[in-house]
């Protein structure tokens, strides 16, 4: 789920090798409500065929941890656009992709 648009989600699928790790993709033209609205990880969750308890967002912005948190889903937050202290609604705040593991996400996921 992301608030982006097609153009650029497209750009990212083509130059990072990850569009295989994606099962589906929600981005703004499949809401009318805009974060911090749940509704986008509502329908992510929908779409997967999950519990929002059993999904988990990663966000770097305080409305997309209101999103997702509203929406029922675990947040992990990167510290890439605000501080920890701003980001503190979070499950978990990291700094980057490798500072989490996948044990760590199935106990998050388990709480």
């Amino acid at each position: 789920a992301t608030s982006g648009i097609k153009d650029n989600i497209n750009f990212m699928l083509q130059h990072l090798p990850i569009r295989q790790y994606f099962k589906e993709i929600i981005y703004s033209v499949h809401i009318t409500h805009g974060k911090p609205h749940p509704e986008i990880y509502e329908k992510a969750a929908l779409e997967l065929g999950l519990p929002p308890q059993q999904c988990i967002a990663f966000e770097d912005a305080v409305t997309g941890i209101t999103s997702a948190k509203t929406a029922g889903l675990k947040v992990i937050a990167l510290t890439t656009t605000h501080t920890a202290g701003e980001l503190a609604a979070a499950d978990k705040i990291i700094t980057d992709f490798t500072s989490i593991t996948y044990h760590q996400l199935q106990q998050l996921i388990q709480e």
